[in-house]
This record gives C-alpha cells, sequence and structure tokens, in this order.
C-alpha cells in the first residue's frame, strides 16, 4: 500500500499555485504534510488542511518573507 495519495513538489510561491486545483481542498481531503522553502532550505513544515495552512503562510506577518517554494503531500489514511 502506498504513503503518498498526492503531491506537488517544489512549485513556485503565487497565488496560481496556492490555490491550484491539483492541490485537494478542505472537501476534496486535502488533509496533508506541507513544506516551506527559502530557496532549497527547509524553512518550515507543518500538518494540517494543505491549502488553507498555505493561505496562511502566505499572509502570515512572520513567515510571509522567509519562503518561495513549498511541497505538499496527502497522506493515504489507514483502511
Amino acid at each position: 500500500m502506498e504513503l503518498i495519495k498526492q503531491f506537488g513538489e517544489r512549485w513556485a510561491r503565487n497565488s496560481e499555485n496556492i490555490k491550484d486545483k491539483r492541490m485537494p481542498g478542505k472537501k476534496k481531503g486535502g488533509q496533508g504534510v506541507y513544506i516551506l522553502y527559502d530557496g532549497s532550505t527547509p524553512v518550515y513544515i507543518g500538518k494540517g488542511n494543505i491549502r488553507a495552512r498555505l493561505m496562511d503562510a502566505d499572509m502570515d506577518k512572520r513567515r510571509k518573507d522567509s519562503w518561495d517554494h513549498f511541497s505538499w503531500y496527502v497522506i493515504r489514511t489507514r483502511a
């Protein structure tokens, strides 16, 4: 059984990518893990509703200017 159900790696930080329909939202099981990068350096790892958390990080005063790319992973739940 595969651990990762869906993923996107090293997406540029922009509105189009953060709202990209390939990344599932809350209603489509968009719970998972995301990583924020500054260049090639991971600066933050989080979990939860991926799209909502990325939108929050994009607006957050503390993290706003510290990342330029992100990766996301939807983890398969146990059956």
